[in-house]
């Protein structure tokens, strides 16, 4: 009779346990997910005169946008960047990866994985953009790391 018991209590506890652990799942946003719409700037990056932004959008296909405010781009003018299919994303709660291929020239007989690294950190208020790729200096100038501060901006860009 107490093995009987025993039994019938374990099996409760086990299902009661199965069914909070489906009722307590956490689900963690994703990159586009968790900064869909903030407004990133910077100021005075690498060519010390430009200003623009960088906004993302999680609606589908997924983009970022940059906004040019100065110089480089015309300005005061969108530029969406839409992920494509075939583009390789990699993205988590405070990153993301993008890696797509170019053909650089008639010399490079394959195309050329350049990939653009942007990292969010200090508790959601800065955002460093790197560019990375494998060909030599002498082919691609490497470009200097790009740091962003959220800011509080409306979407200059909207869809």
């Amino acid at each position: 009779m107490k093995k009987l018991f025993f039994l019938t209590f374990l099996f409760s506890i086990l299902l009661s346990c199965s069914e909070d652990n489906a009722d307590n799942s956490i689900t963690i946003p994703l990159f586009f997910e968790k900064y869909d719409g903030v407004v990133w700037e910077n100021e005075n990056d690498n060519q010390g005169t430009q200003t623009h932004q960088f906004i993302f959008n999680n609606t589908e296909p997924k983009s970022f946008t940059m906004y040019d405010l100065d110089i480089q781009l015309p300005p005061g003018e969108c530029y969406p960047n839409p992920i494509l299919p075939e583009y390789e994303l990699l993205e988590s709660e405070n990153s993301f990866q993008l890696t797509y291929y170019m053909d650089f020239s008639p010399e490079i007989v394959a195309p050329v994985p350049l990939s653009y690294i942007m990292t969010v950190s200090n508790d959601g208020n800065s955002l460093l953009f790197q560019r990375t790729t494998d060909l030599s200096p002498e082919v691609y100038e490497p470009t200097p790391d790009e740091y962003y501060l959220r800011t509080s901006l409306e979407n200059p860009c909207p869809n």
